[in-house]
């Protein structure tokens, strides 16, 4: 069992309305990201419903490795989620029937453990920026050399090319 995943064979047992809650520390919660395990902290609560059981946290990733869509530099940011998910049992506990669900609702598995990795994984990818800034005013890369202006001036005069693809000029002679 890693730290998140959970046992809610009781849980399911109980009445609805029943919690349980998770407080996540730093660096001792982690889930699987683009290749690379980040670690994660806050609160998780799980609340038994009618089908299954509500999750609800929030949670904080410290470092997500991302591309600059400014200067291409790479940085970590710390990104903030919140995600409230359902998760379902494959099984009738009473019947032991397999339940139906739709392909894209997060399932508890047979042993009736319920699994938060996919879901921070998810929210964690949508809440980064479409265009991610290393900082909040970078100057990019010169459009001419490809020189980072971040860290210094290029000595490209801009009134001689107007091609923007400069250097690119040379690829095609």
């Amino acid at each position: 069992m890693t730290t998140t995943q959970f046992n809610v064979g009781t849980l399911l047992q109980e009445p609805i309305g029943s919690r349980r809650e998770i407080n996540f520390q730093p660096d001792n919660s982690s889930a699987l990201f683009l290749e690379n395990t980040l670690s994660f902290y806050g609160v998780l609560e799980m609340i038994k419903i009618q089908r299954g059981v509500l999750v609800s946290a929030k949670l904080t990733v410290p470092d997500v490795p991302l591309d600059c869509s400014g200067c291409l530099t790479k940085f970590v940011k710390e990104i903030k989620i919140e995600f409230q998910e359902e998760y379902l049992p494959l099984y009738n506990l009473k019947t032991n029937r397999l339940l139906p669900a739709d392909e894209d609702v997060f399932r508890i598995n047979n042993r009736m453990m319920l699994d938060i990795t996919e879901a921070v994984r998810q929210y964690t990818e949508t809440a980064i920026p479409i265009a991610p800034k290393c900082r909040e005013i970078c100057a990019g890369i010169c459009v001419y050399c490809g020189k980072d202006l971040n860290q210094s001036t290029c000595t490209c005069d801009s009134s001689e090319q107007d091609n923007q693809f400069g250097p690119l000029k040379e690829y095609f002679k």
